[in-house]
């Protein structure tokens, strides 16, 4: 580490460089993430180009999956609806359950070497898991024949072939629409809130509905509160907040 571009990178007399590497934190920040050159080259310059073209390729990642993502629901062959909202209910919580499945993969850090199609795959299955246990908890303390299970069990299947035929949409994903979905959820879709999109600020709102009451066993609540917010979002014409969607949460709780 040269002495006398660190000391005039942190403002510090090159005698009291030692002393300072002792007691900083920032020492070891500096040594184990810079160069000598890429220092030096900030403080000729303000900036350091390597850096520059990382973040010009991770906007250009962004705005091409950007363009990608909202294609997907409103502009592909692959997707028979006219947008998210306008498909049905079961495809449309189980979008808001996968959603909700990559955000707490992103939490807890335990994403490393899986696939985007896999995730998708496997969400698929867990909410039809999910869905049919549900099902068969409506039926609370009547008895269960192996006729109705075996009903119960056909029409997941049926709902399961439905919805893969449904995820074609997501056929032109790539791996990059990985990284875009961990920027967006990272700020839990608040860019798209932002925007004047409706098909956009749908999904942010039934994102975040679905995550805040990821603990509550019934959709049906979930899609009422979403209703509720956009019912009113049309009224006001004023841009939802994270603020208003947890109002409505507690108004419905």
């Amino acid at each position: 580490m040269d002495r006398k571009v660190i000391s005039k990178l942190l403002g510090i007399s090159e005698k009291s460089f030692y002393r300072w590497k002792e007691e900083r934190l920032i020492f070891k920040l500096l040594e184990k993430y810079f160069t000598d050159k890429e220092l030096d080259e900030f403080l000729k310059t303000e900036k350091i180009q390597k850096f520059e073209q990382l973040e010009f390729i991770q906007k250009r990642i962004i705005d091409i999956n950007s363009k990608k993502y909202l294609d997907s629901f409103t502009n592909s062959k692959n997707f028979r609806y006219d947008g998210l909202a306008s498909s049905y209910d079961i495809f449309i919580q189980f979008y808001f359950y996968f959603l909700v499945e990559l955000k707490e993969l992103f939490i807890q850090n335990n994403y490393f070497g899986l696939q985007l199609h896999d995730i998708l795959m496997s969400s698929i299955s867990k909410f039809f898991v999910k869905r049919f246990s549900e099902s068969l908890l409506e039926f609370g303390n009547k008895k269960l024949t192996q006729e109705i299970i075996q009903d119960l069990n056909n029409e997941n299947i049926a709902r399961i072939k439905d919805m893969q035929r449904n995820t074609m949409c997501f056929k032109n994903w790539s791996e990059d629409m990985f990284l875009y979905l961990e920027y967006i959820l990272k700020n839990d879709l608040k860019y798209f809130l932002d925007s004047n999109n409706k098909e956009l600020i749908f999904h942010a709102v039934g994102f975040n509905v679905y995550f805040i009451l990821k603990e509550e066993p019934n959709n049906s609540v979930k899609d009422n509160i979403i209703s509720n917010i956009l019912e009113s979002h049309e009224k006001s014409n004023k841009k939802i907040t994270i603020d208003d969607i947890y109002y409505h949460i507690n108004q419905l709780k």
